[in-house]
C-alpha cells in the first residue's frame, strides 16, 4: 500500500483535481492532492469553500470494491473533531460534514463516489482553516485562534484518519 502525493501552490479545487485523475488510480494506492490555495474550493450542495493561504486543502482518492456507507460523512466529521480535541480544541460536529468551534465553522469535508470500471472511486476533500480567516455569510474561525497547532500537526492527523478509512473501507483490493 502506498500514498502518492500531488502538490500545487494553487489549483481550482483539490476535489476537481482528484476527479480529473481518477483514470490514473491503481488498487491499494491512496492519491493525496494538496494545495496552498484553491481558487474554487468545493463544498456540499455546490457551495464554495473559500481557500486562502493558511488553510489545509487536501483531497484523497482511492479505489474500492464497494460503495461506502452514507453514514461515513458524520463518522469522518466526528473523527476530525476528535483529532482536534487532542490539541485542546473544543470542536464539535454540525451534521453531516461541518466542524465548528464556539458556533463558528472551522472545517468541512466532501465525500464523493463514482463507478470506475469494476471499482468504486472514492474522493474525500477536507478543508480546515488553520491560520486563515475568511469572510462569509456565516461566522468562521481558524485553529490558530484556539491552540498552538501547525499545518504539519493537521496533516499528520488527517493522514492517520484517511489511512484508517482506507483500510476499513477497502479491505485491500486484490491486484
Amino acid at each position: 500500500m502506498l500514498i502518492k502525493y500531488h502538490f500545487a501552490d494553487h489549483c481550482d479545487s483539490t476535489q476537481l483535481w482528484a476527479h480529473d485523475r481518477l483514470h490514473e488510480l491503481s488498487p491499494n494506492i491512496i492519491n493525496k492532492f494538496s494545495a496552498i490555495k484553491q481558487t474554487h474550493g468545493q463544498g456540499t450542495h455546490g457551495k464554495t469553500w473559500l481557500s486562502p493561504p493558511g488553510g489545509y486543502y487536501t483531497s484523497f482518492s482511492w479505489l474500492t470494491l464497494n460503495w461506502l456507507d452514507s453514514e461515513l460523512s458524520v463518522d469522518l466529521a466526528n473523527m476530525i473533531s476528535k483529532a482536534l480535541k487532542q490539541y485542546g480544541i473544543d470542536a464539535y460536529v454540525k451534521p453531516p460534514n461541518d466542524i465548528f468551534i464556539d458556533q463558528k465553522k472551522v472545517a468541512g469535508h466532501l465525500i464523493e463516489q463514482e463507478q470506475v470500471g469494476q471499482f468504486v472511486a472514492v474522493v474525500i476533500g477536507i478543508g480546515i482553516n488553520i491560520d486563515s480567516t475568511v469572510s462569509t455569510t456565516q461566522p468562521t474561525t481558524s485553529l490558530s485562534q484556539w491552540a498552538n497547532i501547525t499545518m504539519t500537526d493537521i496533516d499528520q492527523s488527517i493522514d492517520q484518519i484517511i489511512w484508517g478509512l482506507f483500510l476499513r473501507s477497502n479491505h485491500l483490493v486484490q491486484c
